[in-house]
């Protein structure tokens, strides 16, 4: 009884795993570059401001045009308002070939105890985000290559 039991488990362990697809996440969308987008009510914990620029361009032998270029600005505005108001804001860009993202953030924070020992703060972001796919300047080498249209 426990080896069927395991077995179909197995089963259907595998063949979710057959039908899973990837998904590939921006590279400034990970916690260590960028931790308000996972916590907003951070914004302004430090009380020091913060002016981040961040510039990334891969494979410099590939041709300008098809090369991924990733860009962020991000601007803290917390030291000039009061103490318990943390305020920021961001633009981010990711350009891969025929895929462009382009995304605006604000974020907020309101800390509502902050002493040495405990702090209590609650946050709120606020984003846009635009994607577009330009197939104007798609190159494929085999015509019959669909892969580029279903993902595969």
């Amino acid at each position: 009884m426990h080896t069927f039991r395991f077995v179909s488990i197995l089963l259907i362990i595998l063949f979710q795993a057959l039908s899973a697809a990837g998904q590939q996440t921006p590279f400034l969308n990970f916690y260590t570059w960028n931790p308000r987008l996972f916590n907003p009510a951070g914004q302004g914990a430090d009380e020091t401001g913060e002016l981040a620029v961040v510039y990334r361009s891969q494979f410099q032998d590939i041709e300008a045009a098809d090369r991924p270029n990733t860009y962020l600005f991000h601007a803290d505005f917390s030291p000039w308002l009061n103490e318990r108001i943390g305020l920021a804001a961001q633009v981010m860009g990711d350009k891969a070939h025929i895929l462009s993202r382009f995304q605006f953030s604000g974020f907020f924070g309101y800390h509502l105890v902050k002493n040495d020992r405990l702090r209590f703060s609650l946050g709120a972001s606020a984003s846009f985000l635009s994607q577009n796919f330009d197939f104007e300047g798609l190159r494929l080498s085999d015509i019959l290559d669909l892969s580029v249209f279903n993902g595969q």
